[in-house]
């Protein structure tokens, strides 16, 4: 079994006692000089004795530069038995919870009006972390809801709309990652009773989720 390993540079700055990165702290090479040696313990190769002297006989890219002292050997040996042996801890999966869905716009006068859709089944919330480890909720949408919203968006008059609304509906209309995102469950939700803007291309706000 190979583990790869690259030579730093040692001088005083580069002395630390910290436990990662797995290293030999010291290690004296050819016509190199001084140096430590940083082990990936991701990079392992698994060869048989008749491939390595196969190897090391015909020159290729592996060559016999020298021996580790024992102290140190088992040092990187202990390192990479208990990366390899270790047990990784079950993540928790997102919670669903059911969800009810409904569309509305802004019309002429400045009043909310329901968007006509043939049917809205199946919606969830999902409950899970985020890259701060504080719980995110997310709308996930199946593929045939987004088509029925999508056909009513294609189906709304500008006409009704309210003005300043108009060229955010317009660019809604014609971008195809909108609706997708719904359905990858990249459509974060505000846990209360706070809303939450989604922005699309021309960082124009395309929708308001409460």
């Amino acid at each position: 079994m190979l583990l790869s390993g690259k030579p730093e540079t040692l001088e005083p700055r580069d002395w630390s006692y910290r436990a990662d990165p797995a290293r030999t702290a010291i290690a004296i090479l050819p016509e190199e000089g001084r140096s430590w040696i940083k082990w990936n313990l991701k990079d392992i190769k698994a060869l048989s004795w008749g491939e390595l002297d196969n190897l090391l006989e015909h020159g290729q890219w592996a060559k016999r530069i020298g021996r580790l002292r024992e102290i140190y050997a088992t040092e990187i040996q202990q390192r990479l038995l208990t990366y390899l042996g270790r047990v990784g801890q079950p993540a928790n999966l997102p919670v669903p919870f059911p969800a009810d869905v409904s569309l509305f716009y802004v019309d002429r006068g400045s009043k909310t009006r329901k968007l006509d859709i043939e049917s809205i089944d199946a919606a969830a919330c999902y409950v899970g972390k985020g890259a701060d480890s504080k719980p995110v909720h997310r709308l996930v949408l199946t593929e045939q809801a987004c088509d029925h919203i999508e056909q009513a968006l294609q189906s709304l008059n500008d006409n009704n709309v309210l003005a300043s609304a108009k060229p955010n509906l317009m660019v809604v209309k014609t971008d195809r990652n909108f609706l997708m995102k719904f359905e990858r469950g990249e459509i974060e939700v505000p846990p209360d009773t706070g809303q939450k803007p989604i922005r699309g291309l021309d960082n124009k706000v395309y929708a308001v989720v409460t």
